[in-house]
C-alpha cells in the first residue's frame, strides 16, 4: 500500500511538467501559426518553417518568420531557431544542398532582417526580390491615346 501510495506521489510531478511542457508547446504553435508546408533538406537532417509571426510594434504588419530545426525536434517552443523575419508578399524556402538553405521573399513593405546567417553547420542565405507596384498611367497619356472624336 505504500509503495503505490509511493509511487503515485512520484508520478504527480512528472504528470505536471509534462503538462506543463504541452501547454506551452501548444501555446507557441497558435502564436506562430505554420504558413507553408515545412521544406525539409535533402539527407533530411534539418527542417526549414515559414510562420506567421504575431503583430508587434517593431515588426511590419503581416510579418513572416522562417525557423530551422533539427528534422526530428519535436517540441518546436524549447529552442526555436529564428532566422529570418520580414514583411513579405511570398516567402520560399528552398534547400539548395544538404546545408545551403535559401529564403526567398517578394518583399512587401519594411526592411528584411537575416537574424542568423549559420544554425549548426546550415548556412542561410537571403534573396530579395522587390515588389514592383505598376502605376496608373497619367490623365495626359489616357487622353492623347484616346481616337479623336468624328466629324460629321
Amino acid at each position: 500500500m505504500k509503495l503505490r501510495n509511493l509511487l503515485l506521489l512520484a508520478l504527480v510531478p512528472v504528470a505536471l511538467v509534462l503538462a506543463a511542457v504541452l501547454v506551452r508547446e501548444a501555446s507557441w504553435r497558435r502564436t506562430y501559426p505554420l504558413a507553408k508546408p515545412q521544406a525539409a533538406a535533402p539527407d533530411d537532417a534539418f527542417v526549414a518553417e515559414v510562420r506567421a509571426m504575431p503583430d508587434s510594434p517593431l515588426l511590419a504588419p503581416r510579418s513572416s518568420g522562417v525557423f530551422v530545426r533539427a528534422r526530428w525536434a519535436l517540441l518546436r517552443s524549447v529552442d526555436p531557431q529564428l532566422v529570418f523575419v520580414g514583411s513579405c508578399d511570398n516567402v520560399d524556402t528552398r534547400w539548395m544542398s544538404r546545408r545551403r538553405l535559401v529564403i526567398e521573399c517578394q518583399l512587401r513593405s519594411g526592411e528584411p532582417r537575416l537574424l542568423r546567417a549559420l544554425v549548426e553547420d546550415v548556412v542561410i542565405e537571403l534573396v530579395i526580390q522587390p515588389h514592383f507596384a505598376r502605376a496608373a498611367p497619367p490623365a495626359a497619356a489616357l487622353r492623347a491615346r484616346a481616337p479623336a472624336p468624328c466629324a460629321t
